[in-house]
């Protein structure tokens, strides 16, 4: 009887044949090998998902958990450790998407911040808008700088149709409004019309009057660069830009906008900031130097 080569492996033990080829030896090692290791992998992908890292575990009990099966350990465990280690890798990705959208958001919405806030200051083109009254249908023209001595303040709130921020913003924006009759509120949707614009504000602002311009406005600059909704711009009666402000806010923050008492504020501090500047030294102590 001949003896097989050395060089030569053994059928039952060449790794490329199934599992039901394998020695008896091999099956009953494999049948006793721990199965729940992919579970395990997958119990440890789906809760380190939140922060991005459920991949690699993932992907690890998913090979796992494959190899197992094709050696036949076919358990129920497997199977689980199989679908645990799938749904870590898909809850991964779908946290990279969230995480992504909100750093962008958050990037985006600091350079919008910043970019308003140089808007203070700027006096504006005169322009007119035409306006539609959210419950009666009426239109109307209304002139920036007002014509009318009576208003005070204008304040244009620039919205996103359908965004929650700027339905949040309309509600609390028009319950202000409602307490400074010296005010002139105008709802802006610079992306769409007019129509769907009166459609959306009359929803947002629980069956309460609003002004609605739409999309067919000729808002001057530096308005028209407007990109972050909700955005709200304050226009004093002189046409100036007197406040800037991106994002919806609270019912105190808006009131402090209406009545001019956030625009005194941060004019004060801006004084007391130059006046503190080593680049401005106090004329004061200038004076008793000399």
């Amino acid at each position: 009887m001949s003896e097989a080569s050395p060089a030569e492996p053994l059928p039952e033990t060449d790794p490329a044949l199934g599992a039901d080829q394998l020695h008896p030896t091999d099956r009953a090692f494999l049948a006793q090998k721990f199965a729940g290791g992919p579970l395990i992998f997958g119990v440890i992908a789906i809760a380190s998902s939140v922060i991005i890292l459920g991949m690699l575990p993932g992907a690890l009990g998913l090979r796992a958990g494959i190899d197992l099966w094709q050696r036949g350990v076919r358990r129920g465990v497997v199977v689980a450790g199989v679908v645990t280690s799938f749904v870590g890798i898909a809850t991964s990705i779908l946290c990279a998407l969230l995480w992504g959208s909100i750093l962008a958001g958050v990037l985006l919405g600091r350079d919008a911040m910043r970019e308003t806030e140089r808007w203070r200051g700027e006096v504006l083109e005169p322009f007119s808008l035409t306006a539609i009254e959210s419950m009666s249908g009426e239109t109307f023209s209304f002139e920036i700088p007002p014509k009318d001595d009576r208003v005070e303040r204008v304040v244009l709130l620039l919205v996103g149709v359908g965004e929650t921020p700027s339905a949040e913003a309309i509600a609390t924006t028009v319950r202000v409004a409602e307490r400074h009759p010296q005010c002139r509120l105008l709802v802006v949707t610079p992306l769409a019309t007019r129509d769907v614009g009166k459609a959306f504000a009359t929803i947002a602002s629980a069956s309460t009057a609003v002004a609605v311009v739409g999309n067919d406005a000729m808002l001057p600059a530096p308005i028209n660069s407007v990109s972050a909704f909700p955005t709200t711009v304050v226009i004093d009666g002189e046409g100036k830009i007197e406040f800037a402000l991106v994002g919806a806010r609270n019912e105190d923050e808006v009131a402090r906008l209406f009545s001019g008492e956030a625009a005194r504020a941060l004019a004060e501090r801006e004084q007391a900031l130059r006046a503190a500047s080593p680049r401005n030294p106090n004329p004061n102590r200038a004076s008793e130097g000399r």
